[in-house]
């Protein structure tokens, strides 16, 4: 008989799988340690100016925030506190790389969260899971419009971990995570025989204010600029590196005394991925080197982001 998993053990256990190989599992006891290659990250800060090259900014539960804070999953009102800091601040949006298809610790505080979450635009990411036996149901608002052609080449599933109704209700979009390689990004999946957006497209299109035209196998055009896609609907990535841009600790982020000049200088008009960075957090290993797979999430971003840019 399978033990059963203590919902908090469970909630625990979701939180940390974000970024995984698509029909693979990835347990706890199966994170990468010793023989992982030293990470490699500029210093974290303890706040730092905004980047003038990227819409993007990355807020990190790193070690030091999870052991200061308590251990992680955290408490989600200090979530919902990390977004209203963020709104105030002027962010264009945030990006939440958890997983929200379960109840927390209590009533009260998946409310704080799911309020945060309506006041600013915020993207959810969900993920495909045939196992799961009570998926939420995913609201045809967060189905992928203007997608020509036979998408069903696209990774594909059933069911999965969609977050919960008022979580969604309250979300600008959704995403999924699910990857088949940690060298490419896919754009579009297939979720119930319908085309989705990975967490990676609805961040560019939130990113750029434009919404994404995929003709399936061939491209995505976001504005006048294209990507080719692969037959499976992904992007190549294109890294040289896995050396993390800074990054603001979540500590940082939601200390009173971080000066709200500072925050507004870094944060005002960017799209904040929030990613947890911890001790329990898995790696995954691309041809340039072994990074934790939020990590990877946000390199990919940066990436897929980058090539667009350059497209003519």
């Amino acid at each position: 008989m399978t033990p059963k998993i203590s919902a908090r053990a469970n909630i625990k256990l979701r939180s940390l799988l974000g970024g995984v190989l698509f029909g693979s599992t990835i347990m706890l006891s199966a994170i990468h340690h010793a023989t992982a290659q030293p990470l490699k990250t500029n210093p974290p800060p303890t706040a730092t100016t905004a980047s003038t090259s990227s819409p993007f900014e990355l807020v990190l539960i790193d070690s030091a925030s999870e052991k200061q804070l308590g251990g992680f999953p955290l408490d989600r009102v200090l979530i919902a506190k990390a977004i209203t800091v963020l709104k105030e601040a002027g962010a264009r949006g945030v990006v939440l790389k958890f997983f929200y298809d379960q109840p927390g610790t209590s009533a009260e505080s998946d409310k704080e969260l799911a309020d945060a979450i309506g006041s600013i635009k915020t993207l959810l990411q969900a993920r495909m899971d045939e196992a799961e036996l009570t998926a939420n149901p995913l609201p045809a608002r967060f189905m992928a419009g203007m997608v020509i052609g036979d998408f069903k080449n696209s990774l594909t599933g059933t069911s999965g971990w969609i977050p919960l109704a008022p979580f969604a209700a309250a979300a600008f979009d959704i995403g999924f995570v699910d990857t088949a390689s940690p060298d490419s990004v896919p754009i579009i999946e297939s979720y119930q025989n319908k085309p989705v957006k990975s967490l990676t497209l609805a961040t560019l299109e939130m990113a750029t204010g434009k919404q994404a035209k995929i003709d399936s196998g061939t491209r995505v055009t976001l504005g006048e600029k294209s990507l080719t896609l692969t037959d499976d609907n992904q992007v190549p990535l294109k890294l040289t590196s896995i050396v993390l841009p800074d990054y603001m600790p979540f500590t940082t982020l939601v200390d009173h005394k971080t000066d709200k000049a500072l925050l507004q200088e870094k944060f005002r008009d960017k799209v904040v991925v929030i990613a947890y960075d911890g001790e329990k957090m898995h790696f995954l290993t691309t041809r340039v080197g072994t990074v934790k797979a939020h990590r990877l999430f946000y390199l990919g971003l940066l990436d897929v982001y980058r090539q667009w840019s350059l497209m003519k």
